[in-house]
């Protein structure tokens, strides 16, 4: 069998026993909807409460070898963990925060709830100080939204690539900062 796949699998019961969401992103992902790619790693993205941020880095360091030194530090600064599994096959980790896509459609947005907004109970869950946070990054990086968490369409199909890769980097910015 393929070494990155058993490598993945490896990770699909090490993650859900530590009731850690975790998506496969990257090379192994595309080969999934059917487009070939070669790839040399195993890339997947976690979903990481900032409360569990430790927690978690320090059970994935303890469980798997690291590629590189220091390997704490470097995920700190970068949120990305660079492993190997037992088998030898290189793993990229990406520490993301936790989130969802409802679905793929004309323009998106960001909401900072706990869980899922499916009806007005969910979405006056909405976390204010960390929107008003997100806000005044985006503002103060030249990235202007809607001032307000109830209308804060963020991207659309309005927007250039180069527009949304520039949101997309900020708000990026915006997670890393938050979590470090």
């Amino acid at each position: 069998m393929n070494p990155l796949l058993v490598a993945a699998v490896e990770f699909h019961h090490f993650l859900p026993e530590r009731e850690i969401p975790y998506a496969i992103i990257g090379g192994i992902a595309v080969q999934f909807w059917g487009e070939p790619r070669g790839t040399r790693d195993l890339d997947l993205t976690i979903a990481v409460p900032t409360e569990r941020t430790k927690e978690i880095l320090e059970a994935l360091l303890a469980r798997f070898t690291c590629r590189i030194p220091d390997a704490a530090e470097f995920a700190r600064q970068n949120r990305v963990v660079p492993l190997l599994a037992s088998n030898g096959a290189p793993v990229g980790v990406s520490l993301g925060l936790p989130g969802y896509a409802v679905n793929v459609g004309p323009k998106g947005c960001v909401m900072f709830t706990p869980s899922r907004v499916t009806n007005y109970r969910d979405f006056i869950g909405l976390d204010s100080e960390l929107w008003a946070a997100s806000f005044f990054f985006l503002a103060n990086r030249g990235i202007l939204l809607p001032p307000g968490p109830d209308d804060q369409w963020t991207l659309s199909v309005q927007h250039s690539d180069a527009e949304i890769d520039r949101y997309l980097a900020t708000f990026r910015e915006f997670a890393r900062d938050l979590t470090a």
